[in-house]
């Protein structure tokens, strides 16, 4: 048993009460568009902070290792020297 009755496909819709003679819309001028919104960016600055973080701190680590260590690596004792420089 069918409860609703459905439309017919090739139904069309009735006009609305406040149109006259059911034809197209009257035309508005168009107004300017708004300017698209900038891309959002890819990461915030928040995380951008959190990354330098994490990267000083895997500097740090690096830097106490290669202090601790015995024989240093071309780039190790380079950063050493730098870092022997500067303080």
């Amino acid at each position: 048993m069918k409860l609703l009755a459905s439309k017919p496909k090739d139904a069309k819709p009735a006009p609305s009460k406040g149109s006259k003679g059911g034809g197209a819309a009257p035309k508005r001028s168009k107004a300017a568009a708004p300017p698209p919104a900038p891309p959002k960016p890819l990461l915030t600055p928040d995380q951008w902070l959190d990354m330098l973080g994490w990267g000083l701190v895997i500097l740090a680590i690096v830097t106490l290792l290669a202090s601790l260590s015995a024989s240093n690596s071309v780039l190790t004792s380079g950063w050493l020297s730098v870092l022997n420089n500067l303080f």
